[in-house]
């Protein structure tokens, strides 16, 4: 992954235009020389700083970093955030959100050149920049060291916009601060957190006419959902010498949707206006990014499908990255699950009340949202008991009526499916008394 700094452009001082009255030079076209001039000229920037990132800073591949304040006391919320009065911003001609991501360029010690072993304090988003690409090295050494192979450009760059921060005045990116304040810590989270049975980091390929499909499920109580996919775009053909044109870059349209399968309310990613570009973010078909972003605020409990599709057509085979803050079921996946008992047996007696431990694994693809309850072997009155979605370790409270129950031993137990009701998985850990049966929500696939 390329990391280019923003740029320095919007400094009040060098890129303000002329002072009234001062004489600089200007090359005269006709006259095909150098002339001098007192003549009054604007900001080498549009109305409010923005247009103003540099060239090369441009390039829709790359992560592109802009200069924000330190914050001493550590992020609480996005009013901490004080973008540097000479970091750029977008957008870039064709409209694309620049920067990428921000962090702390404000007087950061940096080697110096006066000497061997000499330092000082500098600002600029070249001090931002080679802070970000530190971290950026460590994640993929901690992504490297989790996972045994080195993660795409693409998904490093997800990982990243994924975990920042909010920053700026509204929700969602701006041109001002792009996907929001890098942060760290949460992005090492992120890695950390995927696994096999909690997918939140996919690596895939989409052909042209294709469509990818995942779900998740939302428990009572969740958190705010995010997911972000990014992709190494095909070169464009970059328009001819002009002065700010239009000309859209992206190849490859990818599009991505999330739809609530109960209202079939779908939600759309995040989209900004390079007519207005101190418009708040709305939502909307971005056209433009090759990184789409759709969050939902306080989603309902239930199931929802994710769709990664394509405009247009790809002139070849398109890898994608895609990052979520809840993990990810492919489409078709099944789970492959085991049922851990705590080595003790537990005899529990009739009318009485046992504890039993269990630990719950999942080697294969497929996510698992359970509730569990130990069935009563044709007596109706053993009851239920509550266990917490995607817990991995628990206690079941049994309380058996009209029978005994008996866990024997412990070690790992295969988990076989059992026939279950239309459209329902159920699962069960079989050692000839049926003890425990998992049974999931209703999957849509």
């Amino acid at each position: 992954l390329i990391i280019k700094a923003a740029g320095n452009e919007r400094d009040p001082l060098e890129n303000c235009g002329p002072f009234p009255g001062v004489e600089y030079c200007i090359y005269d076209k006709s006259s095909s020389m150098w002339i001098t001039s007192t003549e009054s000229r604007n900001a080498d920037y549009f109305d409010g700083g923005y247009d103003t990132v540099p060239l090369k800073g441009n390039a829709k591949n790359i992560l592109t970093v802009g200069s924000v304040a330190d914050i001493p006391g550590g992020y609480s919320s996005s009013a901490d955030v004080e973008v540097s009065n000479f970091s750029s911003f977008g957008p870039t001609d064709d409209g694309r959100i620049k920067p990428d991501i921000v962090a702390n360029g404000e007087d950061l010690k940096s080697a110096s050149d006066s000497g061997t072993g000499t330092y000082t304090n500098a600002s600029g988003t070249s001090m931002s920049c080679p802070a970000v690409t530190g971290s950026i090295a460590l994640l993929i050494e901690h992504f490297r060291n989790t996972h045994g192979y080195i993660p795409l450009s693409s998904t490093t760059k997800g990982i990243v916009l994924q975990t920042a921060d909010e920053a700026g005045d509204d929700p969602g990116p701006d041109y001002k601060h792009g996907w929001g304040l890098m942060n760290t810590r949460a992005a090492g989270q992120l890695i950390s957190d995927d696994t096999t049975l909690n997918k939140h980091i996919v690596e895939g390929e989409l052909l042209s006419g294709e469509m990818d499909v995942f779900f998740f499920y939302v428990g009572e109580g969740s958190f705010d959902i995010k997911a972000t996919v990014v992709w190494i775009d095909p070169p464009g053909t970059p328009p001819s010498p002009s002065l700010d044109p239009v000309d859209t870059i992206l190849v490859h349209d990818l599009d991505m949707r999330i739809t609530e399968l109960a209202s079939s309310t779908s939600h759309y990613p995040w989209i900004l206006d390079p007519e207005n570009p101190e418009f708040e973010a709305t939502r909307g078909d971005n056209y433009r990014d090759n990184v789409e972003q759709v969050s939902i605020d306080s989603p309902q409990e239930g199931w929802y499908r994710l769709d990664i599709t394509h405009e247009g057509v790809l002139t070849e085979a398109q890898s994608y990255s895609l990052i979520s803050s809840i993990p990810l079921v492919p489409e078709g996946a099944t789970p492959d699950i085991f049922c851990s008992v705590d080595a003790l047996s537990v005899e529990i007696f009739t009318g009485e009340q046992g504890v039993a431990q269990f630990e719950l694994s999942n080697s294969g693809a497929g996510g698992l949202d359970y509730e569990i309850y130990v069935p009563d072997n044709s007596v109706p009155s053993a009851g239920l008991s509550a266990v917490p979605k995607r817990a991995t370790s628990f206690d079941i409270s049994i309380q058996p009526s009209g029978f005994d129950v008996n866990i024997l031993g412990g070690g790992e137990h295969n988990i076989a499916a059992m026939p279950a009701s239309p459209g329902n998985e159920a699962y069960r850990w079989d050692d000839g008394l049926s003890l425990i049966h998992i049974s999931e929500p209703t999957r849509p696939y």
